[in-house]
């Protein structure tokens, strides 16, 4: 994937509050070191390369702390969540909502870990 300006909004609490209108059952998931789960492509490697007395790294996953990081991961996430109705997605954090203890378990269950 490419580092550059996606021009991807964060969701907003206005965003929050209509998707969970009616939900009664939550969990909340967090993908732990979320950004390093995005490859990078060879010329955005290149850019994030840093020196140091013993030789110059690359980083080949999407490094925390660039200015794009998290409008890259969120649109990656929107991406991939997408089709499953119940899922709020905030950079790193995963929100599952619904109305019953069933449809929750569902979508418990669609939610790729």
């Amino acid at each position: 994937m490419a580092i550059k300006k996606e021009y991807f909004s964060l969701p907003t609490l206005n965003d929050l509050s209509a998707e969970l209108g009616g939900s009664k059952i939550f969990s909340c998931l967090d993908l732990k070191d979320g950004y390093f789960h995005i490859l990078l492509d060879k010329k955005s490697s290149e850019y994030c390369t840093f020196s140091t007395i013993y030789g110059c790294y690359s980083f080949n996953r999407l490094p925390f702390g660039i200015s794009v990081a998290a409008e890259v991961f969120q649109k990656y996430n929107t991406e991939l969540f997408k089709d499953i109705k119940g899922v709020f997605i905030y950079v790193d954090d995963i929100l599952i909502h619904a109305e019953t203890e069933e449809e929750h378990n569902k979508i418990l269950i669609e939610v790729p870990t």
